[in-house]
Order: structure tokens, then C-alpha cells, then sequence
């Protein structure tokens, strides 16, 4: 049976947040924010196009899967990568309809980039229960946002205090509050990781 995301490894996983968390990198916890409220970061408008909007792939239980968007090179080809969701095997535990996805069995995944100058995204389907230790992992670089964070033409100190501040944000439907997951910043890649619950709209914002 088909039907409709890589990891969050069990242990491994805190372990790794701890260190990163140490090595500076950046850990936030819950925090729920109206939409108004919410600022979510641009792609700059000298970013390349993406490969592609629309991302579906197969999620396949009893196997390690991943799925990504990239940008465009300065020839049309496959450039830098956006936006990478990983799943480990054992991630998945029933599909959309709420029936368990035997070993074997695939779930279509489907990301949509929500809006074409935003870091916004939607995810489905949605229903998905996921195993709470071997969540999907989500990774998301900011790099084309150029430093300019909050978007006002130039990268100065201001945009470096909202760098510290970025997370992944959780959104159910458009108009709904935001909320922050647990969100480790890699300084160094200009990308941030979550770990996953759900699928629905998500985003980096601040």
C-alpha cells in the first residue's frame, strides 16, 4: 500500500543538540506568537531561482529516506541546497489515514514553497503520526537572505542580533499563531535544524 519525509536519531540526537548547544550554536525552546507578531525571514531578491517549487518524494518505512530543493546554478542546473527533510527507518508510524505503515510501505511526501520570496513552506500530508524518538529531521539554509534579516537593504549589527534569534516556526494554517520548535543554529552553514511532529506550514522567522 502507498501512500504519503530522515531522522532524528534516538540518543544520538540529544546528545548532538547538547554539544551544538555548547559549541554555540543556538537551542530554543516552545513559544507560541500571533502571525502579526511574527517577522519570517527573505530570500534576497538577487537569490537564484529554486530548482523547483513543489518537492514530492517517497517516505519508505523500514529505510532511511530523504528528500531536498535546491537552487538553480548560473546555468540552470542544480545549484546550493535549500531545504533537506531526512527520515530514518523507523520515523514513520501510520500514514494520513491513521492505518500503521507496515515495513515496506511508502508515504508521498509533499513540500511547497508557500511563497516564492519567504522561507515558508508547506508540508503534507498532514495526519502523519511519527515515531517521537526517530522524528523526521528538517534542515534549512538561510544563506540567500544575504545577512539582511530584516530586510531593510543593508546587513549591519541589528541583522547579526536577529541571526541569534532565528528558529523553525510551526504554523497550522495560514492566519493561525506561530509556534517555535526546538531549533539548533549551525553559525557556520548558515542553516537551521528542527525535528518534526507534523507535517503543516513551517517557516524561518524570528
Amino acid at each position: 500500500m502507498r501512500s504519503h519525509v530522515r531522522r532524528a536519531r534516538p540518543g544520538l540526537a540529544g546528545l548532538a543538540l547538547l554539544l551544538l548547544t555548547l559549541a554555540g550554536c543556538d537551542s530554543t525552546g516552545p513559544e507560541e506568537q500571533p502571525e502579526a507578531s511574527l517577522t519570517i525571514i527573505s530570500r534576497a531578491a538577487s537569490a537564484p531561482p529554486l530548482e523547483t517549487n513543489v518537492l514530492s518524494f517517497y517516505a519508505v518505512r523500514g529505510e532511511d529516506r530523504e528528500g531536498a530543493l535546491f537552487y538553480q546554478d548560473e546555468s540552470g542546473g542544480r545549484g546550493e541546497r535549500f531545504l533537506e527533510l531526512k527520515f530514518s527507518d523507523k520515523s514513520i508510524v501510520t500514514g494520513a489515514d491513521g492505518l500503521p505503515v507496515a515495513p515496506g510501505d511508502s508515504v508521498l511526501i509533499t513540500i511547497t514553497v508557500v511563497d516564492a520570496a519567504k522561507i515558508l513552506f508547506d508540508f503534507q500530508p498532514s495526519g502523519i503520526l511519527f515515531n517521537p524518538v526517530e522524528r523526521p529531521e528538517l534542515r534549512i539554509r538561510y544563506a540567500e537572505a544575504e545577512g539582511d534579516f530584516d530586510d531593510d537593504g543593508d546587513s549591519d549589527a541589528e541583522d547579526a542580533e536577529i541571526e541569534t534569534r532565528l528558529a523553525i516556526w510551526r504554523q497550522e494554517a495560514a492566519g493561525l499563531p506561530f509556534l517555535r520548535l526546538g531549533t539548533v543554529r549551525f553559525d557556520d552553514l548558515d542553516e537551521v535544524e528542527a525535528d518534526l511532529s507534523g507535517f503543516t506550514r513551517y517557516a524561518i522567522a524570528y
